[in-house]
Order: structure tokens, then C-alpha cells, then sequence
């Protein structure tokens, strides 16, 4: 079951699970364990505001900050922006792809976007990390029954 929620800056949809809600997982989901760990592949694992569908994440507000490191591959970049001590990370497919997720971790970050269609460029949310180290990010596309890895992209932040 699926509820829809308005924010106040006129278009913006925000939907989100239902359990996410009750469980009050709006915000960024901090990890105290393994920040490398696997996100769930056939399972959903939608964690904090990563609950946002991914459709409405390219009108999320672009956040004001000095933008930081970025990095890519073949198929998928890795964005940061310098937030004072903490960080925005974000991510984006360079192609398109039909069914897709990201797990985006770094310090005390760890979120999986939703399954969705993500057209090449597209943003995921920013989403917010505190600390120092590698942030990275990993698409998964889903075709003939199963999860592909796109690959990684990590970047340093300070």
C-alpha cells in the first residue's frame, strides 16, 4: 500500500512506503554497522528517505552548497557536495535503464534508492553523510529475472 504525501513547494510528489512512514524513516538513514555491506537484491530495501520514488527525486530542491568530488564509470556517476562537517552524496545513471536501483554508502551513509525506471542524467536525491572518507555508489539494473551490477564509482570526501 503506497501513500502519497504533498511537500509545500508547489509539484513536488513524495510517496513513500507506508511501513517507511510508520516507522518514521523519513530522514537520512545513518548505518552503525558495515557501511561496505550488500544492499538486498531481490528483497525491497528501501532505507529512510530513500523511500522517495525515484520519478520525483529530479524535482528535489538542489541544495545550495559547494559542490565536492565527483566520479564515473561507463554507466554511473557518483556527485558530493561539502555540507560544513557533513556531506550530500547523489548519484545518476549515464544510460537508460528500464528497472534500476543505486546504493549509495559512505560514512554514516547507507541507503538504496527505490526499483524504478532512471533515464540517463537522471538524479537520485541528495542525501546526507557525516564525516570523512569514501563515498560510493553502485547501480543494479534488472533484466531477464535478475539483478546486473552496473558497476561502482566512489569518490574521496574531506
Amino acid at each position: 500500500m503506497r501513500s502519497t504525501f504533498t511537500r509545500t513547494a508547489p509539484r513536488m510528489r513524495v510517496r513513500s512506503t507506508l511501513a517507511a512512514v510508520s516507522a518514521g524513516l523519513l530522514g537520512v538513514a545513518l548505518s552503525s554497522g558495515d557501511a561496505h555491506a550488500a544492499p538486498t537484491h531481490g528483497g525491497q530495501n528501501v532505507s529512510g528517505a530513500g523511500a522517495i520514488a525515484a520519478q520525483d527525486e529530479a524535482a528535489a530542491p538542489v541544495s545550495p552548497h559547494v559542490s565536492g568530488p565527483a566520479d564515473c564509470n561507463v554507466s554511473l556517476c557518483v556527485h558530493t557536495a561539502n555540507v560544513g562537517v557533513d556531506y550530500e552524496a547523489w548519484a545518476e545513471f549515464r544510460v537508460n535503464v528500464t528497472k534500476g536501483r543505486f546504493h549509495i554508502w559512505g560514512p554514516r551513509l547507507n541507503v538504496t534508492t527505490p526499483d524504478s525506471p532512471w533515464r540517463a542524467g537522471q538524479n537520485t536525491r541528495r542525501y546526507r553523510g557525516h564525516g570523512s572518507g569514501r563515498v560510493c555508489a553502485e547501480g543494479w539494473s534488472y533484466s531477464g529475472g535478475r539483478w546486473h551490477s552496473l558497476g561502482q564509482a566512489c569518490v574521496a570526501t574531506k
